[in-house]
């Protein structure tokens, strides 16, 4: 198990994150095994993180649409996840990736990419956007001095409109971390992903499951993605709190 905080000032308490590590870790042991079936599931923020960067993330880049690997491509103004909204925010104060501006020099700010389950805006540089006749949106970052600048998102604050107290409920599976997030088909959307220090929640309970693999497609699971708690927390590019979504397909 692993637990990591991440922080642009020098408040991480890092006996916490030991702690947490350290629980999840002793809670995680002596796991059961699970039934092939089709199950709710909780993401936590790390999970939603790899799960949203490596099949959903990537389809956003107006690079993908302009060259059609993106699934998305003409679905711009259509409704493909109920109830999510989704906002690149590039100025989010201690964000992670906020900057006065990017790599090409447009101010960072923020873009709406799917406002109440309606994908309104994709993520450009200057080249792509110059291509499909739209405006940069200040995305255009690079590893290092001596790369090229690419499309990447920076703060993406996902946030469910049914927020509840309580998004753990008996027959879900919460899923802290997913190995293998990789291996995702970036262009189709399909995942088969392992979920590490996963739990079947049981009478309040959390059960500790032995290796637990989940199916999908990130375009099927947003339309099912039902609620989300107010335990926010950045994970890399995402903020978000816990999201409960139907239609994984499991198996032990």
């Amino acid at each position: 198990a692993y637990e990591f905080e991440s922080a642009r000032t020098m408040d991480v308490d890092f006996s916490t994150v030991a702690r947490k590590s350290a629980e999840i870790a002793r809670k995680s042991s002596g796991g059961k095994k699970i039934k092939e079936k089709v199950s709710d599931v909780i993401l936590s923020p790390h999970a939603v993180n790899s799960l949203f960067s490596n099949t959903l993330y990537p389809a956003l880049s107006g690079e993908a649409v302009f060259k059609g690997r993106s699934p998305l491509s003409d679905k711009l103004s259509e409704e493909i996840a109920p109830g999510l909204t989704l906002m690149d925010d590039g100025i989010l104060k201690g964000g992670l990736f906020s900057s006065g501006f990017d790599d090409e020099g447009t101010p960072g700010q923020k873009t709406p990419v799917i406002r109440d389950g309606i994908l309104e805006n994709f993520l450009y540089d200057f080249t792509y956007g110059r291509k499909t006749d739209s405006d940069t949106t200040g995305n255009s970052f690079r590893e290092n001095y001596s790369s090229q600048p690419y499309i990447k998102p920076t703060n993406v604050i996902v946030e469910c409109n049914d927020i509840t107290g309580d998004v753990f409920y008996d027959g879900a599976i919460y899923v802290h971390t997913f190995i293998g997030a990789h291996t995702a088909n970036a262009i189709s959307g399909d995942f088969s992903l392992e979920g590490r220090n996963a739990f079947l929640i049981k009478n309040g309970d959390r059960i500790p499951l032995k290796s637990v693999m989940l199916y999908g497609n990130i375009y099927e699971i947003l339309k099912n993605i039902e609620c989300g708690d107010k335990n926010f927390r950045q994970s890399e590019n995402t903020v978000s709190g816990n999201l409960r979504a139907r239609g994984f397909q499991i198996s032990g």
